[in-house]
């Protein structure tokens, strides 16, 4: 059968990925920090008759490094880049060196690391499937979100770069760029989640997209709206009219 790995997945989206890849048929391992609630999510795949796996802890520590070992040893199908901090709505002045460390430790540092990891195990079997979960606060920064926003637009960038070192070799990169989602995270910060999409139709267009239902190509990323989606190309700058310079004299 195949195998899926999804971090962050005790909560939200990464929940509704973990449940939504065992409908599809995926046996399951399901990484995040809070294990009582990933207990609760391991439940719910085994009641959907699928083996799962609990990779609870901090993956920006040895937890993460053993799921590298993990990933690189196993016959991993698709890896799920979920887990991130959440913005700090600070203003870049009151900003600190942990809020950095913190915030590019799990939201970037972590994802590059996996992927390293999953890669090295996708390329000789000439398949797979990475997806790296951005935000539209990857492509539209948000005031007092900076931290969050420049980890997110890192993320999109570093998919788009991977997926061309990928051309032509089976393994297929993109990311995903959901709106709001009425999540825990989105009240915790916003106090709006409520009038957001819901993250169990958000985690379905993602999941079609694996499957294939929805054509996703290398390096594109799939942008989820209000249970809507666009697919926006990886050479976004193609059609792009440059202004002429200022006339230089001879």
């Amino acid at each position: 059968m195949p195998l899926a790995v999804v971090t962050g997945a005790s909560r939200g989206l990464g929940r509704e990925l973990a449940l939504a890849l065992a409908r599809e048929g995926y046996d399951l391992v399901v990484s995040a920090r809070m294990s009582g609630s990933l207990e609760t999510v391991r439940q719910e795949i085994v009641a959907l008759n699928r083996p799962c796996l609990l990779w609870p802890g901090d993956l920006t520590g040895n937890r993460g490094r053993e799921l590298r070992i993990f990933l690189e040893s196993s016959s991993v199908d698709v890896l799920i880049n979920n887990a991130a901090s959440p913005p700090q709505l600070k203003c870049l002045a009151e900003l600190t060196a942990s809020d950095y460390q913190r915030t590019f430790s799990l939201n970037l540092y972590v994802p590059y690391r996996l992927m390293q990891a999953a890669i090295k195990s996708m390329l000789p079997r000439e398949s797979g499937t990475i997806v790296n979960i951005c935000s539209l606060a990857g492509r539209r920064a948000i005031r007092n979100a900076a931290l969050y926003c420049a980890s997110k637009f890192a993320l999109r960038g570093m998919t788009e770069a991977v997926a061309q070192e990928l051309e032509g070799s089976g393994v297929i990169c993109f990311s995903v760029s959901p709106g709001g989602m009425d999540t825990s995270m989105r009240q915790q910060v916003f106090q709006d989640a409520a009038q957001q999409q819901n993250p169990a139709a958000v985690a379905q267009i993602i999941v079609d997209a694996i499957a294939g239902r929805i054509t996703v190509g290398q390096g594109e990323d799939l942008v989820v709206r209000q249970g809507k989606y666009a697919i926006v190309p990886r050479e976004q700058w193609v059609g792009i009219t440059l202004n002429p310079g200022p006339a230089v004299p001879v």
